[in-house]
């Protein structure tokens, strides 16, 4: 069993940055914090020691609290913490020579924040009720042929007012 002992306490602030020489355990602390937020064990998981034997344990204090990851899991979540690293301009920005569709939403959702995510999510929800409404619409416009509607259009075809006694009539 390989057992790291534990460093000095560096407190975190509200913004701490990390500058290290490679292979120092950035990145691995980055995954380990992400995992924490987003209750998503595969980033630690994935960070296993090569050739190790025993899965990934972590154990961080925050506050007064303490956060363990064993047997694959998180005792609990916390979510007030982003990590601004590779990954997330990966995410939510841009890699490489082309910006992807998913790239441009998570951007756009990065300088909205969350009121604006809200907001947005609002929009959204009144935009698919018209769309449906529309295409319900269309719907209704293909229902009518055109033989029956003659030279009017949609509209002017359904303006037109009911003929009551339409049986009593003579056809001209």
């Amino acid at each position: 069993m390989i057992s790291i002992s534990p460093g000095p306490r560096i407190p975190l602030t509200k913004l701490t940055l990390f500058n290290a020489e490679n292979g120092r355990g950035k990145t691995t602390f980055s995954a380990i914090l992400r995992s924490l937020a987003q209750n998503n064990p595969t980033l630690v998981i994935k960070r296993q020691r090569l050739g190790s034997n025993n899965p990934p344990h972590v154990v961080l204090q925050i506050g007064n609290r303490s956060y363990n990851f064993q047997n694959n899991s998180w005792s609990a979540s916390f979510q007030d913490v982003a990590v601004f690293d590779d990954s997330f301009v990966t995410e939510n920005v841009c890699l490489g020579l082309e910006i992807s569709k998913q790239n441009k939403q998570k951007l756009h959702e990065l300088i909205l924040g969350a009121s604006g995510i809200a907001l947005n999510s609002q929009l959204q929800t009144h935009v698919a009720r018209i769309e449906e409404h529309n295409r319900s619409l269309r719907e209704k416009e293909a229902a009518i042929p055109a033989s029956a509607r003659g030279n009017y259009s949609i509209d002017a075809f359904c303006a037109l007012q009911p003929i009551l006694d339409i049986t009593s009539r003579q056809l001209m």
